[in-house]
């Protein structure tokens, strides 16, 4: 507990804003997944959920604390449902020079961050 060294991130302190800025994503991620299924947002193709679960993973890689803010279960869904929106609008809306390079790097995101999530069970 407290500080236990003089580096930027040898505090309980600034580990909880690790803490923060992982939940700040996490919400990023879930509004917009749920941003995905009304019928007014449906063919948006720009979306910040790859963005955000790449910066997750990213820091989740350097400073642990961020993992324990996602479950492997939550990412699974989370990864389940954006290939799901991007196999009916993104195909839709782009050509396969687009469409196919992108579903790889969204999908090596978020492998990323599922291999380095938490736990198996879906928090509440």
């Amino acid at each position: 507990m407290g500080t236990w060294g003089p580096g930027v991130f040898d505090s309980d302190t600034s580990l909880e804003v690790v803490g923060e800025v992982a939940k700040l994503l996490k919400q990023m991620i879930v509004r917009d997944l749920k941003g995905m299924v009304k019928k007014s947002d449906q063919d948006v193709l720009e979306r910040p959920v790859v963005a955000a679960v790449a910066i997750l993973a990213t820091l989740a890689t350097k400073y642990p604390t961020a993992r324990y803010s996602v479950t492997k279960g939550e990412v699974a869904q989370w990864k389940q449902e954006f290939l799901a929106w991007h196999e009916q609008w993104f195909v839709q809306g782009c050509s396969p020079d687009v469409w196919k390079p992108h579903k790889m790097h969204a999908k090596k995101e978020f492998d990323k961050l599922l291999k380095l999530a938490d736990g198996d069970a879906l928090h509440e």
